[in-house]
């Protein structure tokens, strides 16, 4: 497949948490698609040093299994062509949070929204459809997704 025909997807950082440490059967099958070409996975730092500080959390948790957490999450970006982009500029996060926060009602999520539109994301995926909903979805222009309401929406369209 044709990568830039291939959607831009924004991944939450509960979707590579989900893949990488969790071994959810969705999230997991979203990265096949992303090594596969069929989307170009995308997120900012700032993702990246949520799930780093989740990984830390558990490896403190249970120290026995450090190693694997960091192996697992070392494996899923060698095979995964994650393009990560800096954090969205302090002004687009405050503009964001204008428009979206009585959406969103979550602070955490507003720069993960920011970004997403600054790189003119086709899609976001996020387990947490509570704060990423329809309404945020349609507000922003950009389709929301679970992982499993994404392969769902591909099968559908098959």
């Amino acid at each position: 497949m044709n990568k830039s025909k291939s959607p831009l997807a924004f991944l939450d950082a509960n979707v590579l948490i989900e893949a990488a440490i969790i071994q959810s059967p969705p999230a997991i099958a979203v990265m096949h698609l992303a090594v596969a070409a069929v989307l170009r996975p995308i997120t900012c730092q700032l993702i990246i040093e949520d799930v780093e500080e989740e990984i830390i959390s558990r490896a403190e948790a249970n120290p026995k299994e450090m190693d694997n957490l960091i192996n697992s999450w070392q494996q899923l970006l060698n095979r995964v062509e994650l393009k990560v982009v800096d954090d969205p500029s302090l002004a687009l996060v405050l503009d964001t949070k204008k428009k979206y926060f009585a959406l969103m009602r979550h602070l955490a999520d507003i720069p993960v929204l920011a970004s997403a539109i600054e790189v003119k994301a086709d899609l976001i995926l996020s387990g947490n459809r509570k704060h990423f909903n329809d309404k945020t979805a349609k507000k922003c222009g950009i389709p929301i997704y679970s992982c499993q309401e994404y392969l769902r929406q591909l099968t559908s369209h098959a």
